[in-house]
């Protein structure tokens, strides 16, 4: 994994200075690099780089989409719902096997989306305490967390 990143890397700066060193040019070196990657992924021992470097782009989206989705959410909620029928609470989100860096990065994307923070982790590493803003549902939104954010974590970094 680590020489598939090395040598997109290398090809992207080889093309940048090549082309009079510009940001753009990087990224243009990066997007060409990729594409010569993805076309000798056979012959080069890239194949799991380019699996979680699709994970990782993946979860971007993902993280971005949950971002706008939950700040929308907490906007309809302020403006439109009366506060009676909020219904804020704390809740355990279980987070067996996975390891450090995951839940270090699951609980940093929980509570950089509106509505839900990371209160704590577990001595043990096996729940993340969370604040909801609305958990009338707390299953629902444990299992909504699994399939957005869980899934994409793991995408690129299993």
């Amino acid at each position: 994994m680590f020489a598939g990143f090395l040598l997109h890397l290398s090809l992207a700066l080889t093309w940048m200075f090549l082309a009079q060193g510009s940001l753009p040019e990087f990224c243009l070196g990066a997007l060409g690099s990729y594409v010569l990657l993805l076309l000798f992924q056979k012959v080069l021992p890239v194949s799991t780089y380019l699996r979680r470097l699709h994970g990782f782009l993946r979860f971007i989206l993902v993280f971005f989409r949950e971002l706008a989705l939950a700040n929308i959410t907490i906007a309809r909620s302020v403006l439109f719902q009366p506060t009676e029928k909020m219904q804020p609470d704390f809740l355990i989100y279980p987070v067996p096997g996975l390891n450090g860096f995951e839940i270090f990065l699951l609980s940093q994307c929980i509570s950089l989306t509106p509505g839900t923070t990371t209160v704590q982790v577990d001595l043990d590493r096996q729940e993340l305490h969370l604040h909801a803003f609305d958990a009338a549902e707390p299953e629902e939104l444990c299992r909504q967390i699994d399939r957005t954010l869980k899934e994409a974590i793991l995408a690129f970094t299993r």
